[in-house]
């Protein structure tokens, strides 16, 4: 059975109210709020620089690799069959492409995670 229970606690002048859900008897903590509103562990979610350090590092890296990497195997490519610049052009048109879908899949994924924190 699943119930929803609030309760309040005062401690050092600070109302904090913790969330507890009911499975089967045992109770679950599922958040915690304090007097300003603000769950203590998405403050510190947000407060952690390295988070972003990493979260710009992928990205960036998810534009770059395959945009150069594309465009790398298209001037292979070109050195090959001797079409000079027929397959870099279609490497760096693959390469944007799989940028803009991974970029894309990227910030989807932080909006879901923003929007659940």
């Amino acid at each position: 059975m699943y119930k929803r229970k609030t309760s309040t606690l005062h401690a050092e002048n600070e109302k904090v109210t913790r969330f507890t859900l009911d499975v089967k008897g045992k109770d679950t903590t599922v958040g915690v709020k304090n007097d300003s509103g603000l769950d203590n562990k998405k403050k510190q979610f947000d407060d952690n620089g390295w988070y972003y350090i990493g979260l710009f590092s992928q990205i960036g890296f998810s534009i770059a690799l395959p945009i150069a990497g594309c465009a790398i195997l298209g001037k292979m490519a070109d050195g090959v069959w001797n079409s000079t610049p027929k397959w870099t052009f279609i490497g760096l048109g693959v390469g944007i492409a799989v940028s803009v879908v991974t970029f894309i899949h990227s910030i989807r994924i932080v909006l879901h995670d923003k929007r659940n924190n």
